[in-house]
């Protein structure tokens, strides 16, 4: 029988990162604005975020008209039309289609 190997035994070494990849803001159904959001997950001592608002593309244009705060911005959203999926380090937007497969094609 073949044994699996656990890829996180050994975490010595580099840099860890606390992060959110799946938050939002008034964007859709947030309560809080981007920059409010941004501000919120600094004090709290995060090293990045995505700003996935659902079928709201936040560009890495988008993020240059706020203010960092320090964390790694991300650009994405969450495909909201059907079953939701994230769509990490977006490069453009992708519409929801009702099937997963379709979003994925």
């Amino acid at each position: 029988m073949k044994q699996l190997i656990h890829p996180y035994t050994d975490l010595t070494g580099g840099e860890w990162l606390r992060g959110n990849l799946h938050t939002h803001t008034r964007q859709s159904d947030g309560a809080a604005s981007p920059q409010e959001v941004i501000d919120d997950y600094a004090r709290r001592g995060y090293g990045f975020l995505m700003l996935s608002d659902h079928d709201v593309y936040t560009s890495e244009a988008m993020y240059r008209q706020w203010e960092s705060r320090g964390l790694i911005l991300i650009p994405g959203n969450e495909l909201a039309g059907g079953p939701h999926l994230l769509h990490l380090d977006a490069d453009r937007k992708v519409v929801s289609r009702p099937s997963r497969q379709e979003m994925i094609n």
